[in-house]
């Protein structure tokens, strides 16, 4: 049986799979969410993927690139930071965490929300699903430059 949290974070990404499957997304929509607090889209290069979160603890949703072993990956994108993150034409700046005790790397952007409240998922699904479409587009074009 799955604890109250997990069964959250499942609804919570079946609603956001339906809502992707109802719009036009440049990323493969997952065939079955997990109970996780992560929902994770993959490039198809490398060790990289865009991670969406749900965080029920820390009250906050995010997209962000997930690096897994490979720092060279996330150096490479460090060196373009500018030209991405004025691509992205975000609000805020992104957190660029190279993480050198450990073997991974994430850039993250990341917004308060308040998951329990379910009447606001649906402008949660779609702040995850722009933020998963510009991050796929914009750094999918980077990576695929640094493993070719």
């Amino acid at each position: 049986m799955l604890s109250s949290s997990k069964e959250l974070q499942k609804e919570f990404w079946i609603g956001f799979n339906h809502y992707c499957k109802s719009n036009s997304a440049s990323f493969l929509i997952r065939e079955k969410p997990v109970e996780k607090w992560h929902y994770d889209i993959r490039f198809g290069l490398g060790k990289a993927k865009v991670s969406l979160t749900c965080n029920t603890k820390q009250n906050y949703i995010s997209s962000e690139i997930y690096i897994s072993d490979d720092k060279a990956a996330f150096h490479f994108l460090e060196r373009n930071r500018v030209a991405i993150e004025k691509e992205l034409n975000l609000s805020k700046q992104l957190e660029w965490m190279l993480l050198p005790e450990g073997k991974d790397s994430r850039i993250k952007y990341a917004i308060e929300a308040d998951v329990f409240d379910r009447s606001k998922w649906t402008q949660y699904y779609y702040w995850l699903f722009t933020h998963a479409d510009i991050f796929f587009i914009t750094f999918r074009k980077y990576l695929h430059e640094h493993y070719n």
